[in-house]
């Protein structure tokens, strides 16, 4: 199972697929990813069952804020269950997916649109 993050489209709008900014996560390092831009866990559970649109400057302050606030970034530790692996999230592969975030909220608010998560 894996989390979306791109602007929100409408039927029959005519974009450049190739132009616009979009992210997948797995669902353990999009949960870290979104607690670092302050959803809380029951935030994360309506996300992956219902999905929803966020305004460009709800986005934009929770970036900011998970900027200002570096302990809000915190890593996922590796772990190992039988011989399931989970390789963990670093704070590096974080502040990637931030600033991808980031390229997606600029398109979407100079475009006029929300930004999906689901």
């Amino acid at each position: 199972m894996s989390i979306d993050i791109r602007p929100t489209f409408s039927l029959g709008d005519d974009f450049d697929d190739e132009s616009i900014p979009s992210l997948n996560m797995a669902n353990g390092n999009a949960a870290t990813v979104l607690t670092a831009l302050g959803w809380t866990q029951e935030d994360m559970e309506v996300i992956a069952s219902e999905g929803i649109d966020v305004t460009p400057l709800d986005m934009t302050a929770r970036l900011i804020l998970a900027g200002t606030f570096p302990e809000m970034v915190q890593e996922r530790a590796p772990e190992r269950t039988a011989n399931w692996i989970d390789n963990g999230t670093s704070h590096a592969y974080i502040m990637d997916r931030l600033s991808v975030i980031r390229d997606i909220v600029a398109w979407a608010d100079k475009n006029g649109r929300t930004v999906s998560i689901y």
